[in-house]
């Protein structure tokens, strides 16, 4: 879902709710090995998705051929997963210290950590997905992108959470969602 909310597909909605499957993926895992994998795995497949014309940029621009490529292109997109692999893994560690810990806290502050401190070679932004959605993005003239891209996981987060407790009977986290609703509300109001 994230890559169809980046441009030439533009779906901006998605990436609102784009890290819910993943959350659910790595919710109960027994290991925080098997986390990272999951979340890296969805790196991968996100990276490609979003950098499908690196390929293109290698053959024609690089002169290599399709053969040397190919390689590379994965090596590269593997290299930009271990992103959402290091993400999965402090989501993981986290809630199996602090089970009660909501996920829209955790899920924005750990993101954000990590396009922060993670260097890529090509550099993005989960805010990236909403640089057509003036009223969204901005807020980065304040925060910057990695602001935009904190209010983009709070979304996710709040979904993540009301589902959750609603696919287990449980009350809805009221108290949490109208707390992650505020700086959604902020930015959208500013």
């Amino acid at each position: 879902m994230i890559f169809l909310a980046t441009a030439t597909f533009d779906i901006w909605p998605l990436a609102w709710v784009s890290f819910v499957p993943l959350l659910f993926a790595i919710q109960g895992i027994a290991t925080t090995r098997r986390a990272f994998f999951w979340g890296w795995f969805a790196g991968l497949v996100t990276n490609a998705g979003g950098f499908y014309w690196i390929n293109l940029l290698l053959v024609r621009f690089g002169h290599f051929p399709q053969y040397a490529s190919i390689p590379l292109y994965l090596l590269l997109m593997a290299y930009q997963g271990l992103h959402f692999g290091l993400f999965a893994y402090l989501v993981t560690r986290t809630r199996d210290t602090y089970p009660r810990l909501p996920m829209v806290v955790l899920a924005p502050v750990f993101w954000v950590s990590c396009e922060l401190l993670m260097p890529f070679i090509f550099d993005w932004y989960m805010a990236i997905t909403q640089a057509w959605n003036p009223l969204v993005i901005q807020v980065a003239d304040l925060a910057g992108p990695l602001g935009v891209s904190f209010v983009l996981l709070v979304g996710s987060g709040v979904a993540f959470d009301v589902v959750a407790a609603w696919l287990k009977g449980e009350c809805l986290p009221w108290k949490s969602s109208v707390a992650g609703l505020a700086p959604i509300a902020l930015a959208l109001g500013y």
